[in-house]
């Protein structure tokens, strides 16, 4: 749940006054659920004296120890009991689409490097922990007889049993909806504690006449205290299982695979090694050109204390608002940012009264992003597809370093599958400098995109272009035709 802290096994730095620490990290968010902040914490009885000044580094690693995202911060005092950090450490968002990287068999690396303010280290000391969220695992196969001739009026409800006291029965439920024809299938914690949250992975197989999966859905998911149901996504429809009733219902039966994973906390941690040695810091793998953040190296600028009062949501005056989400900023940041956003907060009689602008042409998470621009100038983990959203909202709306930027992702991301959309893309919104790379990289590949089915496509529905685009590679080429 939101707000719910998980702390790291405290560890003792003898090269630092004998000072104990933990990292703490907020999985689901604190003040704001899109980013996983982290913190490092002094304990309450460490040791050593009452205050320590220290420089230290807080990173995302992957397996191989490449840096993913990296935080700095220089010359902080901790006080026995204190906390310094990140609020907004890294987007939720970025982590969990970028899986294989950032999260390899399910697992989240922090590397935190810490040393003495001021003052060169002669020894280093490496010290890894290690926390372990356990899961209680049920997986059970379920036959469900006389499928299409089943009374679907009322639900079809089965338990779902633990052999542990320790985590609450949950109940699954199938209505077959004649309206939509998808079966529902529904899960229930009647027993959900109130104070208490559940996460649950689950996942969901059909399976055919020889016992082999033919269709499978996977989601996560998890109980508020409140929460008593939850409907899985829906996937299993009653016309593909009755058109191929040899496949999917042998003697009328419908055959299901479901798999839950229930969290059960913390359930180990422990720290695993311990290595003193001689400093190299020089060498260390902070130094690595692979992370995809920027470093700041300077926590109390300006622009980063502006932007940590939009990440506390503090003193905002003003609310952007899409279809389904709303988000309070400051007026004086969006509105220097955007003489579009600007005018409408000036001259809006309705905007003025309630103080909310509509920009339901965006979704919330290209909102979010431009939002974070605006108060940072950053943007992380960008896709082709994400940078062209963004790109069309700073159109709009007139953030003109952002749309450059925009542009140099979408020309960077540029492959033989995509030119022709980024071509044409470029040539609607009159972009020069988007539209000279497309072509650029038609001209060095001219080869294996002229002979493509995009090509051809392309040529009827953008002939004009298409032609300056194959004068353009013929003059480059010197040459009379291709």
């Amino acid at each position: 749940m939101r707000d719910k802290n998980l702390d790291s096994p405290k560890f003792i730095v003898h090269s630092m006054k004998n000072t104990e620490w933990f990292l703490r990290v907020y999985p689901r968010g604190r003040m704001f659920d899109c980013y996983i902040p982290c913190f490092l914490r002094r304990t309450d009885s460490s040791d050593g004296p009452q205050n320590v000044e220290i420089d230290y580094i807080l990173t995302v690693v992957s397996t191989d120890g490449s840096i993913i995202f990296l935080r700095e911060i220089t010359g902080h005092t901790f006080e026995r009991g204190t906390g310094f950090g990140f609020p907004d450490f890294v987007r939720r968002e970025d982590i969990f689409e970028n899986k294989s990287m950032c999260l390899p068999k399910d697992t989240l690396i922090l590397k935190c490097q810490m040393w003495m303010h001021g003052k060169d280290v002669e020894t280093s000391t490496y010290c890894r922990g290690c926390t372990r969220i356990g899961f209680d695992t049920r997986c059970y196969t379920w036959t469900i007889k006389d499928f299409t001739v089943r009374n679907w009026r009322q639900r079809l409800t089965i338990p779902v049993i633990t052999a542990s006291k320790s985590h609450p029965d949950l109940n699954i439920s199938f209505l077959l909806n004649t309206f939509d024809d998808y079966l529902h299938i529904f899960i229930s914690n009647t027993k959900n504690k109130d104070g208490e949250g559940l996460f649950m992975k689950c996942e969901i197989t059909v399976l055919d006449s020889g016992g082999n999966p033919r269709e499978s859905k996977k989601e996560e998911h998890l109980f508020t205290p409140q929460e008593k149901e939850w409907e899985f996504p829906l996937f299993i429809k009653k016309f593909r299982l009755t058109r191929n009733s040899e496949v999917y219902l042998p003697n009328d039966m419908l055959t299901l695979r479901c798999k839950f994973d229930i969290s059960a906390g913390v359930v180990a941690e422990r720290i695993e090694q311990l290595i003193c040695g001689h400093a190299n810091r020089s060498q260390d793998s902070w130094t690595s050109e692979n992370f995809k953040s920027v470093r700041s190296k300077n926590l109390h600028s300006l622009k980063s204390d502006i932007h940590r009062l939009y990440i506390k949501q503090q003193f905002c005056d003003l609310v952007l608002k899409t279809h389904n989400t709303s988000i309070l900023v400051h007026k004086a940041v969006v509105c220097s940012r955007s003489p579009v956003i600007s005018d409408l907060v000036e001259n809006d009689s309705a905007i003025k009264s309630t103080g909310i602008v509509d920009l339901s042409d965006i979704d919330s998470k290209t909102l979010n992003r431009m939002i974070t621009f605006m108060y940072s100038d950053n943007l992380e983990h960008m896709t082709k597809e994400s940078a062209e959203c963004l790109y069309l909202a700073a159109e709009k709306y007139k953030i003109y370093s952002l749309k450059e930027l925009c542009s140099s992702i979408i020309t960077a991301n540029l492959s033989v599958e995509n030119v022709c959309d980024t071509l044409a893309f470029a040539e609607q919104h009159k972009d020069a400098s988007m539209k000279t790379a497309s072509q650029e990289f038609i001209c060095e590949n001219s080869v294996e995109i002229f002979v493509s089915d995009k090509w051809k496509r392309f040529m009827v529905e953008w002939i004009e272009l298409a032609g300056e685009t194959m004068h353009h590679v013929c003059l480059k080429k010197n040459c009379y035709g291709i």
